[in-house]
Order: C-alpha cells, then structure tokens, then sequence
C-alpha cells in the first residue's frame, strides 16, 4: 500500500508541475507583454508571429492582421505592451503597429529603438482623442478644414505660394470665416521631414490666431529646429492653445530609398525632450 500511496503522491505532483509549465508557457502569465520588431520578422516574448517585410510593409492595410489577433487578446487579459525596434525597420510599419496597436486600445505604448536603447519612448494619444477630438464642438470640423481638405498636407508639400494661390478659396467667406474660428483654439504644430525637392531636413508649419495662412519655416538642422520650436513654445499667444504640446510628425519616403528607425529617431528624442507628445503620419502623400 505504501509504495501506491508514493507513486500516487508521485503523479498527482507531476500533473500539478505539467499544469504549472502550461501556464508559464501562455503568453499572457505577465503584466506586459513584449513586441520585437525587426527587418525580418516580429515576434511576441520571443514567439515569431509574423514576417515584417510580408506581412507588414508590403500590404496596403493600416491595420495588421496578426497583431490585431493578439492585441484583441492581450486586451482582454489587461496586459500592457512594450516594443523594441531595431533600427533598420522602415518608419511606415513602425507606423502600422502603434496604428494597431491603438485600434485596440493597447495604451500607454512603451517603445525603444535599437537594440541597446537607453531611452523609452511612451506613446499614448488617448487625451488626444479624448479631449481635442471628441468633446470640443469645433475640433471635428478643423480636424476636416486641415486634414481632409489636404491643407496642411499640401503646405508642407509645396508651400504657402503654391497652395494658396487659389484665390477663389482665399476669397471665400464661409471658408475664411471658418478657418479663423480654427485658428483661436488650434495651432496644429506639425514638422515633416525630410523636404521634398529642397535643401532643408525639416519643414516646419504652424497656424496663429487670427491667420488663415500658416507660419512656415523650412530648417537646414536640429539646430535650427529647436530655435524655432524654443520661439513656438515662449510665444504666449500660442500658449493658451488645446494642441499647445502637441506636435503632428510626418514623416515620408526619401527619394533614394525608404526611411529606416535609425535616420527618424533623432527627431522623435527631440521631441520627447522638449516635452511634445507626438502624432505620427507615414507622409507617403
């Protein structure tokens, strides 16, 4: 009987040590889960669940379809998420995964870039659309004035003379009329880099009150850029704007080849220095 009752004891410790390994080994044991992403594959605590270039670069979606799978998973389970990216991953799907990523409600972001990254960035646009989106009257409608009507876009394409040269939009009441009404609770501070067909690394476009024509600044350096955001940020009619810390990024393909992590994070650290939280926007337009 005795040694039945040790085989017994045996088993039943076995199966409880087999149950306890089949938990570990779930993805979601822990409070964050990590997300690493390279130029070949990206993968969950070290599980590969996709190929970035296949998966993630060369589809049209914004939202990617592996990830979206888990994302709705560690949502349910309360998990938060943490990313690393190497520095050779393209800035378009490093902007499909916080698209995806904030699809399912997957905020604050913690993200690092390169492999021996001391800083951690946090991404988290949740006030954003909280309070300058949703419960301001006029935030949906500016947000269509200079997004949809491709006004901003356009100006840090081409410019104020080139885009502004439509004098029956210029002359337009109702329009005009509009846009002032954006510009008293709106600056819309946005940078693009790097500038098409210029000499300039970044463009800088802002809106004052009372303008329907934005401030345009194109930068030769982060030098420069600092100066101009150090006036932005000491100009106290700007100050009391809803989107004063807030700065759109839009970042777009260079002529020669496609934009990597390593060439866009400077930009991102400045940012993250001076206190901006950031919007990203893959400038393929």
């Amino acid at each position: 009987m005795f040694p039945n009752k040790l085989l017994f004891l045996f088993i039943t410790l076995f199966l409880l040590a087999a149950c306890n390994e089949e938990k570990d080994s779930s993805p979601f044991k822990s409070s964050e889960i990590v997300l690493e992403v390279n130029s070949e594959n990206f993968a969950l605590n070290g599980k590969v669940i996709g190929n970035t270039l296949e998966d993630i670069f060369q589809i049209d979606d914004i939202l990617i379809a592996p990830l979206d799978d888990e994302f709705k998973k560690m949502r349910e389970n309360n998990v938060k998420l943490r990313i690393r990216f190497s520095e050779d991953v393209y800035y378009s799907v490093f902007d499909k995964i916080l698209r995806t990523a904030v699809h399912n409600s997957m905020q604050p972001i913690r993200y690092t870039i390169g492999s021996n990254s001391s800083n951690v960035y946090i991404y988290d646009i949740r006030e954003k659309l909280r309070n300058v989106e949703w419960k301001d009257e006029w935030a949906n409608f500016c947000f269509v004035t200079l997004f949809e009507k491709k006004e901003l876009i356009s100006v840090l394409e081409f410019g104020n003379s080139d885009y502004f040269s439509n004098q029956k939009l210029m002359n337009d009441t109702t329009y005009r009329s509009s846009k002032l009404k954006c510009t008293q609770n709106y600056m819309n501070l946005s940078v693009l880099f790097p500038v098409k067909n210029s000499d300039s690394k970044y463009r800088v476009v802002f809106y004052e009150t009372d303008s329907i024509l934005p401030k345009v600044y194109d930068l030769k350096n982060e030098a420069d850029l600092l100066n101009v955001l150090e006036t932005v940020r000491k100009n106290e009619n700007l100050q009391s704007k809803k989107d004063y810390d807030w700065i759109n990024i839009f970042v777009r393909d260079s002529v020669d080849k496609v934009m990597t992590l390593n060439r866009v994070e400077p930009l991102i650290k400045i940012m993250a220095n001076l206190g901006y939280r950031m919007l990203f926007t893959d400038g393929g337009f």
